[in-house]
């Protein structure tokens, strides 16, 4: 047991600052691209989100590691996972129907956000969910699907680890990046564009020091034009 707030729960990043920290004015990302322009499909990103008059319920309970809580006459494990996509990402196991709920960790049919990483970590994630006992699983995003689809989610995210830390080595800005990484096998993915935040992250994460900024990026989306299959 815990106190309100205490400990890992999971949330999501950028609500947590638009918010948590400043519950009535939207994160500069929210008011939409600094070009003033609003790309088609993106303006979901514009948009801004006034969180006034909200009160947060906090949890009541917190953990660490793995929590086991039973529920309706049947065991359900809560697995740790984070930091991937955000630092509190939590699974939800019920092992006696073979059944997972990844939340975030896992998208089907489109480019993830990796908001907090490391990218490492969220690699992790996905070979935890391989070695379980899970034939249906839930994603955050898309269809109920199986471990191939998450196989397939591990590798888009190890090509990105390997082509942000190749093309970092060599000192190409962030945009032009991800513009000239190899997206064969992932071009039917939706939101393009995320991949500009995503090469961002492994940026971040090598330089050490918060930059390129995620909220910056996100400014930028509209710049980022998909390249063709190699």
């Amino acid at each position: 047991m815990g106190q309100p707030g205490a400990g890992r729960r999971r949330h999501h990043r950028l609500g947590r600052r638009r918010h948590g920290h400043a519950p009535r004015q939207a994160a500069p990302a929210a008011r939409g691209p600094r070009t003033g322009r609003t790309p088609a499909g993106r303006s979901r990103d514009a948009q801004a989100f006034d969180f006034g008059g909200i009160t947060p319920t906090y949890p009541t309970r917190t953990f660490t590691g793995e929590l086991e809580v039973p529920v309706g006459g049947r065991t359900v494990r809560l697995i740790e996972v984070g930091p991937a996509h955000t630092v509190g990402d939590v699974l939800v196991h019920v092992p006696d129907a073979a059944v997972l709920f990844t939340g975030d960790i896992l998208f089907v049919g489109g480019h993830p956000v990796l908001h907090s990483g490391p990218i490492a970590g969220w690699i992790a994630a996905c070979d935890l969910i391989l070695g379980l006992d899970a034939e249906t699983i839930v994603p955050g995003h898309g269809p109920v699907v199986g471990k191939p689809e998450v196989r397939r989610f591990r590798d888009y995210l190890q090509r990105v680890r390997d082509h942000a830390t190749r093309a970092h080595g060599e000192g190409q800005p962030v945009l032009r990046a991800a513009q000239q990484m190899n997206l064969d096998g992932f071009t039917d993915l939706a939101d393009p564009e995320r991949l500009l935040l995503n090469v961002g992250a492994v940026y971040r994460e090598l330089n050490g020091d918060g930059t390129p900024d995620e909220l910056e990026l996100m400014g930028r989306l509209d710049q980022y034009t998909q390249p063709s299959a190699h």
